[in-house]
């Protein structure tokens, strides 16, 4: 081997050229050359270092503060909102629900009395119907029995039956008055007529009876029929 290609252990070889391989005598000489080789080819493919992060800028600071701000804004007012919905309006609305629901049942009981009522209207102008009835077919015996003591010359009887036909007759005086406005007000002075002539004219009472007896079946047959 020539001189110049002698090897020199404490020196490291001028860099070679990318395309050339180093001898097997130069890895023997230098057992480091193969590895710093690698060294620089791992340091030329490292990737180059991350730049520094930036700092922000004070337009960016004041966007996230107003957003920060934004969302605490959004929040409180969400929880406004939550908190009245409980506080206020649910307790009203529920209060609103059960007012609605007594109203229905008060409604509902309303009808209930109200056909209560109409029965007891119907019932009542039954019995009132009937005590109509019932007491103008009262006046009708007194009359009866008027005419039957006079034609027997009881004039004491005659005045006895008559006692309380009266009263009777004013009872159901507006029943009559319903039907027939006349026979309602001529009825009383045909009663007293009886009443005055038992004694004076027992043939004029006795008549009277008969027109009065007449009166009053027209009334009980136009109404009760």
């Amino acid at each position: 081997m020539n001189e110049d290609k002698q090897l020199d252990p404490n020196k490291r070889p001028e860099a070679l050229e990318p395309e050339e391989t180093p001898t097997a005598e130069e890895t023997a000489a230098y057992p480091n050359l193969s590895k710093l080789d690698k060294t620089t080819t791992e340091e030329e493919k490292a990737p180059p270092a991350a730049e520094e992060k930036k700092e922000p800028t004070k337009f960016q600071r004041f966007m996230r503060k107003v957003l920060t701000w934004t969302i605490v804004v959004v929040l409180a007012f969400l929880a406004g909102v939550l908190t009245l919905y409980f506080v206020a309006f649910r307790p009203k609305a529920q209060l609103l629900d059960d007012t609605n629901a007594q109203l229905v049942q008060a409604q509902s009981q309303i009808s209930t009395l109200e056909e209560d009522l109409a029965d007891a209207e119907q019932q009542m102008e039954t019995y009132q119907n009937e005590e109509t009835h019932r007491i103008l077919l009262a006046v009708m015996v007194d009359v009866y029995k008027t005419r039957l003591a006079l034609s027997l010359e009881d004039t004491v009887a005659a005045k006895s039956a008559l006692a309380n036909t009266a009263a009777k007759l004013e009872r159901i005086s507006d029943k009559i008055a319903a039907f027939d406005t006349t026979l309602a007000e001529t009825m009383p002075s045909r009663l007293d007529l009886i009443r005055a002539n038992i004694e004076a004219s027992p043939d004029d009472a006795m008549a009277d009876s008969d027109l009065l007896i007449d009166d009053l079946k027209e009334v009980e047959d136009a109404l009760f029929p």
